[in-house]
């Protein structure tokens, strides 16, 4: 569309001001006129042209509200002006669960990390197994945060302790480990208040040291409570971390 077009209506509305203000003018003028001339016919041609002009002025009153309407709407959408894209948010997708068991929660998905390389890989899903293995003197689990999501980087979205209703996506749990032998035996247990939700065993596959998470989602969603995850190597309890929803 051509440029003249589109700043018409505030070309438009500048010329209406400058015929408002001219016609008011006019009208004071022709108003005392009518009042002090020193002769009635005077008198009776101003007062014609007074009533003239009063009318004038209000219709260019009513086109300047007219056309600053049109102006301030051109303003908010200008003709010609490129579109903003609508900006979708992402949305986690929500894990199967396990095995296809009504209330079995999705595995546990650690970050697996390759010595030497400092920088995980990304997740991947263990599977149970009952290999008799080792363990290391000094392995460990040590908790991070919880959070509501996972970056592209692997770090944690949406941290914190306590989370709002309604909630329907998975709570992710990230915690360092250090001094794992892959085939180590480990559990995790999810609980609400007392009363344990689910308890999964795997084997450890992820390497010796590096950032992992787990994650959790109920069935049909959180309900508001207290919920808190234990994380085992073999018998031995590493952590217990709380969260709450409400």
């Amino acid at each position: 569309m051509s440029a003249p077009f589109r700043f018409f209506p505030t070309g438009a509305l500048i010329l209406l001001a400058v015929m408002t203000a001219i016609s008011a003018v006019a009208l004071v003028v022709q108003w005392r006129e009518a009042k002090h001339a020193p002769f009635f016919l005077l008198r009776y041609e101003a007062a014609k042209r007074a009533r003239w002009l009063f009318l004038l002025t209000v219709l260019l009153v009513i086109g300047m509200g007219i056309t600053g309407w049109l102006t301030i709407q051109y303003l908010r959408h200008p003709t010609g002006a490129p579109a903003r894209p609508a900006v979708t948010p992402a949305v986690l997708p929500t894990p199967t669960t396990a095995g296809g068991e009504a209330g079995t929660q999705p595995p546990p998905t650690p970050t697996r990390t390759r010595m030497p390389s400092p920088t995980p890989t990304p997740p991947v899903t263990p599977t149970p197994s009952s290999r008799p293995v080792t363990r290391s003197p000094g392995a460990s689990f040590t908790f991070i945060t919880f959070a509501q999501g996972v970056s592209a980087s692997n770090e944690p979205l949406m941290p914190g302790q306590v989370f709002s209703l309604p909630l329907e996506r998975p709570i992710y749990a990230f915690f360092r480990f250090a001094e794992m032998e892959n085939g180590t035996p480990w559990r995790a247990v999810w609980r609400k208040g007392s009363v344990e939700l689910v308890s999964d065993e795997f084997q450890w596959e992820w390497g010796r040291y590096g950032t992992a998470y787990v994650y959790f989602l109920p069935p049909g969603g959180f309900d508001a409570g207290a919920y808190s995850l234990q994380l085992y190597i073999g018998d031995d309890l590493q952590f217990e971390a709380s969260f709450e929803v409400q």
